[in-house]
């Protein structure tokens, strides 16, 4: 197979029905001469030379095979050269699966959210491709330039200097003392960008979002958001993130929202009043092996 689906899903823990949906697809795909295109845009994404997204989504639809579907074998057709570059780069193969394992994860939501095994946010889930995010234990991480500028504890964060960006992979529990370990993974990962030790980590989610957040309960969401000094928010029509707490589709109408727990009774409660999600977007300073104390 020149898609190694059966293979590569193992390793990642697929589900096994999953492996069968992608592997027929792959067979598929491979009888009809589709490689040459995957190869093409493979060189597309990996060397910036267009947009393999709109070949892909055009092979998809040429073949009756739902886009989200080959998304995910394009995804898996390239990850294969993002372990030679983390071969070249030195890096553990360990951490290459780490990083690989989010193509589950966004695998399972898609399939919990469209009934279809494939991902929704292949565009996203090329940035582990292509290894400008990594997974160090519970946490995602990327690095961008600051929109913000920002002073704590005698530090200053000017606009485009880097930040540690957070991203919150929707698996397991989100316990305090492993995002505490995650933080320092980043911080002697991503360390030479910070020569001074003052680490800037920056995220932007529905949780930083003021009027949500006062909506958490005490717990693991409440304690990694009062690590972070909201610095803006706003609301975003386009990115409502209410599939992140109920896991419904957007056509859905708020009235048949789950209310399994008191987040999603008071986010559902708060919505039915018309209001509307939005996002924060939060900053803070990790110094001497700690998140330094802001305001």
């Amino acid at each position: 197979m020149l898609i190694e689906v059966i293979k590569f899903g193992q390793r990642c823990a697929f589900p096994a029905e999953a492996i069968d949906v992608l592997q027929q697809a792959a067979v598929h795909l491979e009888n009809n001469g589709a490689m040459p295109v995957f190869r093409e845009c493979r060189e597309q994404l990996f060397f910036g030379k267009g947009d393999p997204w709109k070949q892909i989504n055009v092979l998809a639809e040429e073949n009756s095979i739902h886009r989200f579907t080959v998304h995910q074998l394009f995804l898996i057709y390239c990850a294969e050269e993002t372990l030679a570059y983390y071969k070249m780069a030195k890096y553990s193969e360990e951490l290459y699966w780490d990083a690989m394992k989010d193509l589950k994860y966004k695998m399972e939501e898609t399939y919990q959210l469209y009934g279809v095994w494939g991902v929704y946010c292949g565009p996203w889930l090329a940035s582990f491709i292509l290894m400008k995010c990594f997974c160090l234990g519970r946490l995602q991480f990327e690095i961008l330039p600051s929109e913000f500028a920002y002073e704590l504890a005698g530090h200053k964060l000017w606009v485009r200097d880097p930040v540690i960006n957070v991203h919150i992979p929707s698996f397991g529990k989100l316990a305090y003392e492993d995002v505490l370990d995650a933080y320092s993974r980043a911080a002697k990962f991503f360390g030479h960008l910070f020569p001074d030790g003052a680490v800037w980590f920056h995220c932007e989610t529905w949780m930083l979002y003021p009027q949500v957040n006062a909506l958490l309960p005490n717990g693991n969401m409440k304690r990694f958001s009062d690590d972070f000094d909201v610095v803006h928010a706003c609301v975003d029509p386009n990115q409502d993130d209410r599939y992140r707490v109920f896991m419904l589709p957007p056509h859905v109408p708020v009235s048949e929202y789950p209310e399994k727990n008191s987040l999603q009774r008071n986010l559902k409660a708060w919505l039915l009043e018309g209001n509307t999600m939005g996002v924060g977007f939060g900053l803070f300073l990790w110094k001497d092996g700690e998140v330094v104390p802001h305001g």
